[in-house]
């Protein structure tokens, strides 16, 4: 599959509530500058924001919010597979990880 450049999108994220003890959730907002289908890769990002390399985050799942509803992404170490994305358009994604886990999230 083809890989999308973080260059290529405007990335944040920001912790939600989330509606049990076991896990929390990221919530990610992806626009593309132009429409794109791939894998995205996504990247601990430590003091000061710097990159963890190597670093596998501990998602459990990851979920896209479409406008007719949300679908589960396949998710691979720290790549969202398949993605698609609107250029233009956020796209929202919310990843699950274990409770207690906190991480600021980038883009590769």
């Amino acid at each position: 599959a083809l890989h999308i450049d973080g260059g290529d999108v405007s990335f944040r994220s920001w912790r939600t509530q989330s509606e049990s003890n076991d896990y929390s959730v990221t919530a990610l907002a992806i626009t593309a500058k132009k429409s794109e289908v791939g894998d995205l890769e996504l990247l601990a990002l430590g003091a000061g924001g710097n990159p963890e390399q190597d670093y596998q985050l501990p998602i459990l799942r990851a979920v896209i919010h479409l406008s007719d509803g949300e679908n589960d992404i396949e998710v691979s170490g720290n790549i969202l597979k398949n993605l698609t994305l609107e250029g233009g358009e956020v796209t929202r994604v919310d990843i699950f990880m274990p409770a207690g886990e906190r991480y600021r999230l980038g883009v590769v």
